[in-house]
Parts: structure tokens; C-alpha cells; sequence
């Protein structure tokens, strides 16, 4: 990054001021302690650090305080934002108020990042799976990689972990809307976005204010840096910038592209034939797209078909994202906690050939269920409705899909279980946020497992 070092000299004499107290926070609040004046980590929350981190926070003199935020805040010169902290609570408006500068995470780590190649992802939907696709189509080449952000490791922590930084060293982000929020010179190599479909309503006043936080990832990009987007959705296509070279992926469209789809095969812009679809392990269109997505990005880092031809097969998908989990009697278990919004379960659902009895609820996030209802009435049997916003999702679906309502996970792996027959699936896909019962989406995945292994185990005993 051009005059990163004097970006990083002119916070040698402030005192910063970290809001959220989580992995993000965390980690800006340690590299920022290293090149300040002061560093003041608050939560308005009574969040529990790690015995590591706290460690290293104490060891920098960072100062900490839980369940409130002090009037030190607003005597700060630099306010860091985590993404989960709401632009609209209290603090944030009297920070405002202050006109005290704002940056987020993401921004911060950006100014230690060197002359390093950023690979941003957003979208809906996606972004974790690409992101990881394109870290394993990139690791082990020539470069240093390492991937996070929304995914793991916040960006403030590889940016240490990487050290020393060079044009060699390649860091691949998942980068939600809320990480995009508030940022000023981040400026990817490649950004990508995958989709656009509502989502984060319950945040944003409009689905335009949560399209404009999405479309930062290009903001500060230039000619010579490369925009990936999806040509088949209808909002991308509106949207593509002029400023830098914007490079598509499709699968309904044949236009020119570094990596094709066509005749369930995948071919190089040179013709070459890179890989049958059969090889890809991951199913249904959605992973499709994400495949195409971290090739066409993993092609403009050089990587050659043969590489890639090699790789794919190889592939792997994350945990709790359309996760198989157990086959008992017959009947398929399938993880899918980090479906947080109707277009994931959409996806998902849609991804299998067979009658699928979902799990779903949690904390509404402004999500139609009545939208949901209809893509899926003729896919699913049975839902099986749990969590805070279940009387919004009984009113949508009733009439139209068989449901019954869950009070715990285990209740709805039971009820899902006794409603099935050979060659079903049952499929956590929940549409929802985790918040309402669990501290994440992960945690929610987990218990999802533990329940259904228990029933296996109760069925390999009997």
C-alpha cells in the first residue's frame, strides 16, 4: 500500500479506542498497541477473552473494560469498530456526535499489509466456501498464503503471523458487509463478489444501504487490480465498475471468461479442458459457482490448468456448511448451521435429489419466509420449526408445508428422525441467526451433530 508508513507514523501519538471485544477487536487492539501512544479494548458486554489473548493484551498494556463503555472512548483520537458492533448503538452515535474518526478492522490491518496481494471475497452467500476453495487451489505455490478475516483469523492477526510481509505474501479475506463498513483506503488486488440477495435487514435501514456496504470492496481498486463477480445475478450485472479490470463467471451465459462451464465440464479460455464436474466433490449449483469463482481468481494469480486440474478433485467444503454428518437406516444427516439467511437454505435444499425434512429457526435477521416457502414447498416433506422466530415461520409456512414445532435440538433431530423414511434427508439449514440459543452459528452446527450421533450410536446399539 502506497504511504502506508505514513499512515502507521501518524498513529504514533494517538490514543485508540477498540469497540467489541472479540476475535477482531482482540487482534487490531495487539497490533495497534505496537505503533500508539494507547490502546483502550471496551465492550459494553461482559465478554469472555481467552487466557491466551488476554495474556498478549496485558503483556501490550492494553487497557480493558467489560460491561461498559467509559468516557475514555470519546477522549480517544481513532475509533476502531468490530463488524458486530451496531452502526446505530449509543456509542457509536456520540462517537459520531464527537466527529471522532471511525475505521474498521479490516482498514487498520489494511495500512500494515505492505506491497502483500489482497484477495477480497464478498457475497450473501458463498464467501466462506470460496475462500477457502481459493486458499487451497493457492497454498503451497510460490507464494506465502494465508487466508481469514470473516472466516477465523481476523486480518490484524495474519498480518502478524505473516511477518515479514512482501509482494510474495498473498492474504485471502472473506470480508462480510459489516467488516466493509467503514473503510478508506482498503484496496484488494482482486476483490470478487459472489451474489447479492437481501440479507442483514435487521441491520441495515434498507436493502440498497446493505448493497452500497457490499460494493466497498471495489471502492479504491484501480486499473491494473481485478473485480470477479457473478454475470448471472441480476444486481452485479447493474453494478460492474469502470475503474479497474472487471473480469465475470457464469453458468447460464457463454461470454468470454478465464474459466468456462459448459457440458458439465470446465474449461480454460484457451479451450483447455480442465476438469469434469463428477471430480468436483461438493454438490449442487451454488458450490458450482463457488468453483468458479476461486478458479477464475485462482487463474488471474497465474496458476496453471495443470495445477488447478490436479487440485480439484482434492477439494474440500468447510464445517457446518451443507456438512455431511451420518447415514442411519438409510436416512442422511446433512450440517448446514451457516445457512443464516433464506437464499443459503434456498441453495441447499435445492442442492438434493431427494425429499429433504429441514430443521430451521433461530433469531429472525428480517428474513421472508413466505419467499422461502414458496422456492421450497416442493422440495421439502416436513419442516421442523424451532428457536425465537418460529411463529413467524409457522404462519408463513402453515397450509403449504407439514411442520412441527421444536423447543431444543435435540427435540428436532427426534422429531426430524421419526418423520423420516430410507432415502430422505434431514438437513439443519436454519435461515436464521444462532443468537437466540447459541454463542454462533458453529456452536449451533455442533450441537446439530452431537444429537444426531447420539441417535446413531442409540441405533448401532439396538
Amino acid at each position: 500500500m502506497r504511504n502506508s508508513s505514513k499512515l502507521i507514523e501518524k498513529l504514533a501519538n494517538k490514543y485508540i479506542a477498540v469497540i467489541g471485544a472479540g476475535l477482531s477487536g482482540i487482534w487490531a487492539s495487539i497490533l495497534l498497541s505496537r505503533h500508539c501512544r494507547g490502546v483502550l479494548l471496551s465492550d459494553a458486554k461482559e465478554v469472555a477473552i481467552g487466557d491466551k489473548e488476554l495474556q498478549i493484551l496485558k503483556s501490550e498494556n492494553v487497557k480493558i473494560e467489560l460491561g461498559k463503555h467509559s468516557d475514555d472512548i470519546l477522549r480517544s483520537q481513532l475509533v476502531v469498530v468490530s463488524p458486530g458492533v451496531s452502526p446505530e448503538s449509543e456509542v457509536i452515535r456520540e462517537i459520531k456526535a464527537r466527529k471522532i474518526e471511525i475505521l474498521s478492522e479490516v482498514e487498520i490491518a489494511y495500512w500494515f499489509a505492505k506491497n502483500a496481494r489482497i484477495i477480497g471475497i464478498t457475497g450473501s452467500n458463498g464467501k466462506s466456501t470460496t475462500t477457502y476453495l481459493t486458499y487451497q487451489l493457492l497454498k503451497n505455490s510460490k507464494n506465502k498464503v494465508f487466508y481469514g478475516g470473516n472466516i477465523g483469523i481476523p486480518f490484524s492477526k495474519l498480518i502478524l503471523e505473516a511477518s515479514p510481509i512482501d509482494h510474495s505474501t498473498v492474504f485471502i479475506l472473506e470480508l462480510s458487509s459489516f467488516q466493509l463498513e467503514n473503510t478508506k483506503y482498503f484496496r484488494p488486488y482482486i476483490s470478487a463478489i459472489l451474489n447479492i440477495t437481501p440479507d442483514h435487514l435487521d441491520r441495515y435501514r434498507s436493502f440498497e444501504s446493505y448493497i452500497g456496504a457490499k460494493l466497498n470492496i471495489y471502492k479504491n481498486q484501480r486499473e491494473e487490480d481485478y473485480f470477479v463477480y457473478n454475470y448471472d445475478d441480476p444486481i452485479l450485472k447493474e453494478r460492474v465498475p469502470r475503474h479497474c479490470k472487471a473480469i465475470p463467471f457464469s453458468i447460464d451465459t457463454e461470454i468470454p471468461t478465464p474459466v468456462s462451464y459448459k457440458n458439465n465440464s470446465i474449461y480454460s479460455q484457451k479451450g483447455i479442458k480442465i476438469a469434469d464436474i463428477k471430480d468436483y466433490p461438493l454438490p449442487g449449483k451454488h458450490n458450482l459457482y463457488n468453483l468458479l469463482a476461486s478458479l477464475t481468481i485462482a487463474t488471474l494469480m497465474d496458476t496453471s490448468e495443470e495445477l488447478l486440474a490436479k487440485r480439484i478433485p482434492k477439494l474440500k467444503g468447510l464445517e457446518h456448511r451443507v456438512e455431511f454428518v451420518a447415514c442411519i437406516k438409510g436416512i442422511k444427516f446433512y450440517n448446514d448451521s451457516k445457512a443464516t439467511n433464506v437464499e443459503s437454505v434456498k441453495c441447499a435444499v435445492r442442492g438434493f435429489n431427494a425429499p429433504v425434512i429441514l430443521i430451521l429457526g433461530g433469531k429472525d435477521k428480517g428474513a421472508d419466509f413466505y419467499e422461502l416457502r414458496e422456492c421450497i414447498k416442493n422440495r421439502v416433506k416436513k419442516s421442523i420449526i424451532m428457536g425465537d422466530c418460529k411463529k413467524k415461520i409457522e404462519e408463513a409456512f402453515r397450509g403449504h408445508i407439514e411442520y412441527e414445532l421444536a423447543t431444543t435440538m435435540e427435540d428436532a433431530v427426534r422429531k426430524a428422525f421419526s418423520s423420516a423414511e430410507k432415502g430422505d434427508i434431514i438437513l439443519l439449514s436454519p435461515a436464521c441467526a444462532s443468537f437466540d440459543m447459541y454463542k454462533n452459528f458453529e456452536e449451533r452446527g455442533k450441537d446439530f451433530k452431537k444429537w444426531v450421533r447420539k441417535l446413531q450410536d442409540e441405533h448401532e446399539a439396538s
